[in-house]
C-alpha cells in the first residue's frame, strides 16, 4: 500500500522504557510499525529532564540509528509547550499532563507499553484517517448522533 502524504505523530515517553526489561520490547513493537502501517508516521518521544540519564539516550540513539532513522523518531524535552499529536500511548500517571491529541491508549504499567504499541498498530491500520477525538480502549468511541 502507498503512504499517504499527511505525517501522523505517535507520542511515546522515553524515560518509561529507557533501559528497563521493556525496552527491548519497545524496540522490536516500533520496528514492527514501520513495516505493517501504510501511513507516514513520525514518532516522538519526551521527557523531562529530571527522569533521563543522557548517556543512556545517546546509546539509545546508537544502538537503534536504522529505527530512527526509519520512524523519524524525535526526541523532546517537555518543558511546559505541547504541540498537537496524532496518537499518544501515555502511562497513568502522565495522563492529565498533556492534552494535544487526537486518540490516546493509556496503561498503568509500562511493562503494557509493547501491547499498546500493537494495539495502536491494530488501530491506526484501520482507523488511521479519522479526525475525531477519542480516547481508545480496544473499540473506538463513536460520537452521539445529534
Amino acid at each position: 500500500m502507498k503512504k499517504q502524504i499527511t505525517n501522523k505523530i505517535l507520542r511515546l515517553k522515553l524515560t518509561d522504557f529507557l533501559g528497563r526489561e521493556v525496552e527491548e520490547y519497545v524496540i522490536l513493537a516500533l520496528a514492527s510499525l514501520s513495516q505493517d502501517l501504510s501511513i507516514a508516521l513520525t514518532v516522538s518521544m519526551w521527557y523531562s529532564e529530571r527522569d533521563l540519564d543522557t548517556k543512556m539516550l545517546d546509546r539509545f540513539k546508537s544502538e537503534n540509528r536504522k529505527l530512527v532513522d526509519v520512524l523519524g523518531i524525535q526526541f523532546f524535552h517537555l518543558n511546559g509547550y505541547e504541540y498537537h499529536t496524532w496518537y499518544d500511548i501515555i502511562g497513568k500517571n502522565d495522563e492529565s499532563r498533556l492534552h494535544k491529541y487526537y486518540f490516546r491508549l493509556v496503561y498503568n504499567d509500562p511493562i503494557e507499553l509493547p501491547t499498546k504499541l500493537i494495539e495502536f498498530r491494530n488501530f491506526a491500520k484501520h482507523y488511521g484517517q479519522k479526525n475525531e477525538k477519542h480516547s481508545y480502549d480496544g473499540l473506538p468511541k463513536l460520537a452521539r448522533p445529534s
